[in-house]
């Protein structure tokens, strides 16, 4: 019965077909343009060498205590910071060809960067905080940069995290990449048409009424969605890759990692319409965390550039997902995969049971 379910389902999508055809074109046009609007500043990010930036310290601040940990955490990653205690920042950078100047005072930092060299700036920006966000708990900054009491120096660690020591990867295979895992997070447009079509005509009470389980209808939705968006998605993989050049490390790991995120977001926009019982406002509330999800996982900037929180980032599971499979490309294998199918089948289970129950209950009443 389950089949026939399935099978009822892709018709009624395909009565509007615009819907599928939305992840054939999607992701293909957004990835074509991110691709051409980014090219040379992925390129730039591939040939970046280590360099030198100059720091000057307020007697009496905050950072005196740690400056030699910072100092040996970015030598270790091929920044050499120098002292300059006296001087103008912009006139130091010019004259001793430095990337970058570090003001540490008592109230903050302030970064001079050098104009002709923004990527340098960026990496620069991103090491400091990564520095200061990722500081153990025994540190003596933290965010704010403001000492931890009993936080002894031997103890103090600081682990950053450096863009230019990320495997090189250019804008086509990342954005080409990327692209495809939003629109697969957003499922739910797919199966809106036969989810109209469905309320309107009072087919799942049709259902109800002869004894099919609402789990059987649940998963009749799950995999019809699931089966049409992974077709659309095929093709503009295929499109990407014949026409940009866009290179998946291991396919066959790499579908599944994309599938599974399909089923896991997917089960939650279905426990939403379950709770609405509303086509729009299942869209409106998904797009809506879909959206944040992206922002803040590296779907419109690149993640290994972003200065958005590392816990804001550890939220969304589009930054696994893309984190996985963009170091599947360029590496070839990723710390990253396991964590990024653990929590899409976390999420996939947990929505399921919820959505399961929600509908069980709602035919108990009906």
């Amino acid at each position: 019965m389950i089949f026939y379910m399935i099978k009822n389902n892709i018709k009624l999508m395909l009565r509007s077909p615009l819907t599928i055809l939305i992840y054939v074109l999607g992701p293909t046009l957004v990835a074509s343009i991110l691709i051409s609007a980014f090219n040379s500043f992925m390129k730039s990010y591939e040939g970046v060498d280590k360099f030198k930036a100059a720091y000057r310290l307020e007697e009496g601040c905050d950072f005196e205590k740690s400056i030699e940990l910072i100092k040996e955490n970015f030598e270790k990653n091929g920044i050499t910071l120098l002292e300059y205690k006296e001087g103008d920042p912009e006139e130091l950078i010019r004259k001793n060809d430095l990337a970058g100047f570090v003001d540490f005072s008592k109230d903050g930092y302030t970064v001079y960067e050098i104009k002709d060299s923004k990527l340098q700036g960026y990496i620069l920006e991103y090491s400091l905080t990564q520095a200061f966000e990722e500081a153990t708990d025994t540190a003596y900054l933290s965010a704010l940069g403001t000492p931890l009491e009993g936080a002894g120096e031997e103890s103090a660690k600081i682990h950053t995290e450096h863009p230019e020591f990320v495997p090189a990867i250019d804008s086509a295979d990342y954005y080409g990449i990327i692209e495809i895992v939003y629109f697969a997070s957003f499922s739910i447009v797919c199966g809106a048409a036969f989810l109209s079509q469905e309320k309107k005509n009072r087919i799942e009470r049709r259902f109800m009424v002869s004894n099919i389980s609402n789990t059987k209808i649940y998963l009749a939705k799950l995999l019809s969605v699931t089966g049409a968006v992974s077709v659309g998605l095929l093709l503009s993989v295929i499109i990407l890759v014949a026409f940009s050049g866009v290179k998946w490390g291991d396919p066959v790991l790499s579908a599944v990692i994309i599938l599974m995120l399909i089923f896991g977001t997917l089960a939650m926009e279905l426990m939403v319409y379950s709770l609405t019982d509303s086509v729009a406002a299942t869209v409106i509330i998904t797009f809506t965390i879909i959206w944040l999800m992206g922002f803040f996982g590296g779907s419109f900037e690149t993640y290994m550039f972003s200065s958005h929180s590392r816990l804001l980032k550890n939220l969304s599971p589009i930054y696994y997902a893309n984190r996985s499979l963009v170091e599947l490309s360029c590496m070839g294998h990723s710390d990253y995969i396991v964590r990024s199918l653990g929590i899409s089948a976390s999420m996939c289970v947990v929505f399921t049971a919820l959505t399961v129950f929600i509908g069980k209950v709602r035919s108990e009443k009906a």
